[in-house]
């Protein structure tokens, strides 16, 4: 093994520390004590919008979050860039928004089959690709116009779903092994491979690990299994904590930190996405992201480094896409209705059951939800990503 300095010694010892877990029954699912029922949200105009439009939590006064600390990195601004998948000629493509400019970039050089991209130093993505049957990671320098297969990690099995400390030094990743072998969460750290044995104790209780992320320091970790529940993980001091507030919100899946491990956020089966306020201990529902469009699921929450004010999502319909005004027919109804797609698109809506996926961007301080229409007419009749869902066709494990 590669000499390693203190500082990253320590966190391996920590990584790889075991210990055994106990397997818990899950409670009886119930709504939210205190919160309306889905679809009961009083949502505030536009107009009326600040710090205080979500009564849920105490007034923030509309301020902007500052540039967020983080131990062993330089205090830097929020990348500039967002990266994204657009789905062309049902080929998953690899493209860049630039949030200065309001431009988006196609990075051809990233192959096709991209899934789950995330940005970190200098403007370099770490992704996953689709390769045959098998995820493999990459990571592309935009600069540079330079593909790199992440060897470390790729293996005989599928890796999928990477998440990368912002210097570029460490990563968690999902290992999806052969001959249905549950699915583990591995790090990463400085081209050697782990594993986080407290966690996958735990995931052997509950089907195995389908998600997990890191914050830009790699501190902390969040993860989900495919039982539903959602977890926090200290990776320097290794301890497990359950977020048992998330049960009654049923499945959750696809969770994301902020910079400094105070806020996180998750979705869930309910079609919603939630803010869980660590310092409060308490759960936002964030009634303006989840029902200003009604008919839409919001899932895959996203945060990036250094900017713990902006939650990314991904819009998520079957048959309309009020963002782009293509709307389904309302007199179809049927399985059928939609077999001539040609007549459908003349007449200014999709066929019916058509999934469609756009990308917003939402401040939960001061409420204020945008609509990125720059990225999501990347294609105008393709989807838009930031992640893969659990129902992707070209997956088999995660779900």
């Amino acid at each position: 093994m590669a000499r390693l300095n203190l500082a990253t010694r320590c966190m391996l010892g920590g990584l790889m520390a075991a210990t055994v877990f106990g397997c818990a029954s899950s409670p009886t699912q119930q709504p939210p004590t205190g919160q309306p029922a889905a679809g009961q949200v009083t949502v505030p105009v536009a107009s009326e919008l600040g710090g205080g439009g979500n009564p849920t939590r105490p007034s923030s006064g509309g301020a902007v979050a500052p540039a967020v600390p983080v131990p062993g990195l330089s205090i830097g601004a929020a990348p500039t860039v967002l990266p994204f998948v657009s789905v062309i000629g049902g080929e998953k493509q690899l493209f860049v928004y630039d949030r200065t400019i309001s431009d988006n970039r196609a990075l051809v050089g990233a192959g096709i089959g991209v899934n789950n991209p995330e940005v970190f130093s200098s403007g370099r993505v770490v992704f996953d690709r689709q390769q045959g049957r098998r995820s493999q990671i990459f990571i592309y320098d935009v600069v540079a116009e330079l593909l790199v297969a992440l060897n470390d990690v790729n293996g005989p099995g599928s890796v999928r779903r990477p998440s990368m400390r912002f210097d570029g030094t460490a990563m968690t990743f999902v290992l999806e092994g052969e001959r249905r072998q549950l699915p583990k969460a591995m790090p990463w750290l400085n081209g050697v491979v782990a594993d986080l044995a407290k966690v996958n104790a735990q995931a052997s209780c509950e089907g195995g690990v389908n998600w997990i992320r890191i914050s830009c320091d790699a501190r902390w970790a969040v993860f989900t299994m495919v039982a539903g529940r959602i977890y926090v993980y200290d990776l320097l001091n290794p301890m497990v904590h359950e977020l048992t507030q998330a049960r009654l919100y049923g499945q959750i899946s696809h969770p994301a930190i902020s910079s400094d491990g105070t806020q996180i956020a998750f979705a869930a089966s309910d079609g919603n996405v939630y803010r869980y306020d660590r310092m409060a201990n308490l759960v936002d529902p964030m009634p303006f992201l989840n029902q200003t469009f009604t008919n839409y699921d919001v899932t895959d929450p996203k945060f990036v480094c250094f900017d713990n004010a902006h939650i990314y999502t991904e819009m998520l319909t079957r048959g309309g896409d009020i963002l782009t005004n293509h709307l389904p027919d309302p007199k179809c109804d049927s399985e059928d209705c939609g077999e001539d797609h040609d007549d459908d698109r003349d007449r200014g809506h999709r066929p019916p059951r058509t999934l469609v996926r756009r990308v917003t961007e939402y401040n939960w301080i001061t409420e204020t939800l945008a609509t990125l229409t720059v990225l999501n007419n990347v294609a105008a009749e393709g989807d838009q990503q930031i992640s893969d869902l659990e129902d992707d066709d070209d997956h088999d494990g995660g779900r």
